[in-house]
């Protein structure tokens, strides 16, 4: 006589666990669709940071070659004083040859 209520007993504690066990897709899918979303957010963070590292190497290149054509007039600078400085060594030689002559 008690082989049916522990019967039923056992039943209704399956029927429990197939219920629990029926949500447990819905919480995966859930899960599933907050990782997503997390991960996507990560991704559009990521696509913007790259974006502005970008730009920074594209300036960095453009203060580069600014910096390349500084350097380069001050180099012909350099040499038109040197040129200069030669031309003034000369010019002062002269009178000292002229008074040696």
């Amino acid at each position: 006589s008690e082989v049916p209520v522990q019967l039923a007993e056992v039943a209704e504690q399956l029927a429990e666990v197939v219920g629990q066990l029926s949500e447990v897709p819905v919480q995966l899918a859930e899960v599933a669709e907050q990782l997503a979303e997390q991960l996507a957010e990560a991704v559009g963070q990521l696509v913007v940071v790259a974006g502005q590292l970008a730009e920074a190497v594209a300036h960095l290149v453009e203060v580069a070659g600014q910096l390349a054509e500084a350097v380069a007039q001050l180099v012909e600078v350099a040499g038109q004083l040197a040129e200069a400085v030669a031309q003034l060594v000369e010019v002062a030689g002269q009178p000292a040859e002229a008074a040696a002559g």
